[in-house]
């Protein structure tokens, strides 16, 4: 099987929040990014997302630059 090139800029990151709400409260919970990309794998151009979990990130410490 042959690896295919990806190559992507970044449009738009977003956090991703899980909200419940009560009769007398609201929480959230703090799931991570949903990020947004417009690039090519392969020779196919299209929009792209994924969801980067709160482990990933702190892991990795995705940062600006």
């Amino acid at each position: 099987m042959d690896k295919l090139t990806f190559n992507a800029n970044i449009v738009s990151v977003q956090p991703r929040i899980r909200l419940i709400r009560s009769f007398d409260e609201s929480t959230h919970n703090y799931l991570g990014y949903a990020i947004f990309l417009h690039g090519t794998i392969g020779n196919e151009e299209r929009d792209f997302s994924i969801g980067i979990g709160k482990a990933a990130h702190e892991k990795h410490q995705f940062s600006i630059g």
